[in-house]
C-alpha cells in the first residue's frame, strides 16, 4: 500500500517519530475524506499507526537527590535552590527558575510556593497555575539562597544568573546538566521532578488526584484543580504529600548520618 510505503519513508529517510508521522498524514486524511464526499472510496479510513510504548523516563532515588543537593549547595547555592524545588517540591525547571519573591511565602508549618505568570515565564497549561505547600527541606535550600542573593532585579526574581537578568531554558539546562554529570548522575535536569513524583507515587502511595494537583499536571478531578488556592486544598496537599514526604526525608537523613555520609 502506498501509504505504508510513505510512512516507512518518513521513518527511514527523515527520522520521523510517531507524532511527526501523525501530523504528516493529516492533509492526506483530509483529502481522502473530501474525495469521499465526491463518491471516491476512502481506502485509508481504517489505516492506523502503531502507537509506540511510552518512553521510560529515568529517575534516581530520593536519597541520591539529597546527596546531590548537599554537594551542589557548597558550589552553587542558587542552583541548589532551583534543584531543591524540582527534586523535593516537584516544580518544573522553568517554574523554579522564574520564581519571584512575591511567589514564595515562608511560614509555619509549611512554606507556600505559587506558580503563576511572571514577566518572563508563563505556566505550561491551565492546571499548572497553583499554590502548593513545600517541605521544610526544600524551603531551607530556598532560604539559604535568599540570605545571600543579590539585590532584586526589575522582575523581582529569586534566581538571577551571573551577568544576566533572567535564566534562559537552554542556559539553565546546560548548567544543571554540567553539575549532574560532575556528580556522576546520568539524568536530565527535568528528571529530578520525575524522581520526586516517582517517590511520591511508589513509596509514599500518594493518591493520583492529589499528586496531579501538586505537580500541576492535566489529570485528576477538574473540580479540585479549580480550587488550588483554597486553604482546604492546600491543607489536603500538606496532609497527603508534604507530611509523608518530610517523614520519609527525615528517615533518609538519619540513615545517611548513621552511615557516616
Amino acid at each position: 500500500m502506498l501509504l505504508r510505503c510513505y510512512v516507512a519513508h518518513l521513518k527511514d529517510e527523515f527520522g520521523f517519530a510517531y507524532d511527526g508521522i501523525r501530523h504528516a498524514l493529516i492533509p492526506i486524511r483530509r483529502a481522502a475524506r473530501y474525495a469521499e464526499t465526491l463518491g471516491v472510496p476512502n481506502r485509508i479510513r481504517n489505516f492506523r499507526l502503531k502507537q509506540p510504548a511510552p518512553p521510560e523516563i529515568p529517575w534516581v532515588r530520593l536519597e541520591v537527590v539529597l546527596e546531590f543537593l548537599a554537594e551542589l549547595r557548597e558550589k552553587r547555592p542558587d542552583l541548589a535552590g532551583i534543584c531543591a524545588l524540582m527534586g523535593l517540591a516537584g516544580l518544573r525547571e522553568l517554574e523554579a527558575a522564574f520564581l519571584r519573591r512575591c511567589d514564595y511565602q515562608p511560614g509555619s508549618p509549611y512554606a507556600l510556593v505559587t506558580v503563576t505568570e511572571s514577566g518572563a515565564h508563563k505556566p505550561k497549561n491551565r492546571a499548572s497555575y497553583r499554590t502548593v505547600p513545600i517541605c521544610m527541606q526544600a524551603s531551607l535550600y530556598l532560604e539559604n539562597w535568599l540570605k545571600q542573593a543579590r539585590p532584586a532585579n526589575g522582575e523581582n526574581m529569586i534566581f538571577v544568573p551571573e551577568g544576566g537578568t533572567v535564566w534562559t531554558g537552554d542556559a539553565l539546562s546546560r548548567r544543571l546538566s554540567h553539575y549532574l554529570r560532575a556528580f556522576r548522575l546520568t539524568i536530565r535536569p527535568r528528571d529530578l521532578r520525575k524522581s520526586f513524583s516517582t517517590h511520591c507515587e511508589n513509596v509514599l502511595r500518594v493518591p493520583s488526584d492529589a499528586l496531579d494537583m501538586y505537580l500541576g499536571q492535566v489529570g485528576g478531578r477538574s473540580a479540585l484543580r479549580a480550587r488550588h488556592y483554597t486553604a482546604t486544598i492546600i491543607e489536603t496537599l500538606a496532609r497527603d504529600i508534604v507530611q509523608p514526604l518530610e517523614n520519609s526525608l527525615s528517615v533518609l537523613v538519619i540513615k545517611n548520618m548513621e552511615s557516616g555520609n
